[in-house]
């Protein structure tokens, strides 16, 4: 699973997590030496009827619909003759929008102190408590202020708050200002930048890359109305067949790895037949495909000399 890929060195926002080109050219070297990487057509078939899979397959995925995934990618992947999967969520390429969960990753990698924007944070709570019963400050802090592998507990704070602590309205209202703030105020501008467009998606397309869903709005769809559910797999379905994906059967990368059956049985009647998770984990035999988990970059070396290991999940 892979999402930013660039040389951080020579951009605005250094603090971005995600894999160097070098690294992740050095990653294929690996892939290439001990896997056998495959089409998501070959898993679809292998789905369908059971068709073999060569041995040791892995699928190589990338999130978000970036413009480094055409710019930088697409060209270490022909070089090696290796075929991606690629999730775009319809919104940021069809109507060049920053989405909530791109402007929270700029917000943070341009802030100069993280306690700031807690400060912000506990501002905006407070300007908003009584006309929305919001909790105190402290409560949402015992809440998410929880740390994690990669990211401190004031990150997390951060995090939280912005992409689900805050109701889904004063989240929207506060990421606009930060992001405007902190970031740009041209958004557009910011979009073009940082998506593939239309045109991109379709030339990898017909260079040999699957083009699959992300959602339209990269919204939690495990916490979605039903109406709602619909109208995020229609309008990302629609936005798929237009660039020429066949429909009958397609695969689907969940935002921010948010799934569960009510979802599953939605996609299922909508013809898909892959689901994609961020749970740490290899696909197996038997497995719920609609439910498969991933191995994040970090999880493989970046280098063919490096020893091969089995992958231990815990």
């Amino acid at each position: 699973m892979y999402h930013y890929v660039r040389d951080f060195a020579r951009t605005r926002y250094g603090a971005i997590k995600g894999i160097t080109p070098d690294a992740f050219d050095g990653q294929l070297s690996y892939i290439q030496k001990h896997y056998c990487v495959i089409r998501m057509e070959e898993l679809f078939e292998r789905l369908a009827d059971g068709a073999a899979l060569p041995e040791h397959p892995l699928l190589l995925t990338f999130d978000d619909g970036l413009a480094d995934h055409y710019e930088t990618v697409l060209p270490l992947l022909e070089k090696r003759r290796m075929r991606g999967s690629f999730f775009p969520p319809g919104r940021a390429i069809a109507e060049r929008a920053v989405l909530d969960v791109h402007k929270i990753h700029f917000i943070l990698a341009a802030s100069q102190e993280v306690g700031a924007l807690a400060s912000d944070i506990r501002a905006f709570l407070d300007e908003h408590r009584k006309a929305y019963a919001l909790p105190s400050y402290e409560a949402y802090q015992e809440q998410y202020a929880v740390e994690r592998k990669r990211d401190g507990a004031e990150v997390m704070f951060v995090k939280n708050m912005l992409q689900k602590g805050l109701p889904e309205t004063l989240r929207q209202v506060l990421i606009r200002e930060l992001f405007a703030r902190i970031v740009t105020a041209d958004e557009k501008a910011f979009a073009h930048e940082l998506y593939m467009d239309a045109a991109a998606l379709k030339h990898m397309k017909q260079r040999g890359m699957y083009i699959g869903s992300h959602g339209w709005n990269h919204a939690w769809l495990n916490t979605l109305s039903e109406e709602k559910r619909e109208e995020e797999v229609a309008r990302s379905s629609a936005f798929l067949a237009g660039l020429g994906v066949d429909m009958k059967r397609w695969a689907i990368s969940y935002p921010h790895g948010g799934y569960d059956e009510a979802l599953m049985a939605l996609l299922r009647r909508h013809g898909c037949v892959a689901g994609f998770t961020t749970e740490v984990g290899i696909g197996a035999k038997g497995e719920n495909p609609l439910a498969y988990r991933r191995l994040d970059t970090n999880d493989l070396p970046f280098d063919q000399a490096h020893p091969f290991r089995a992958i231990q999940v815990k």
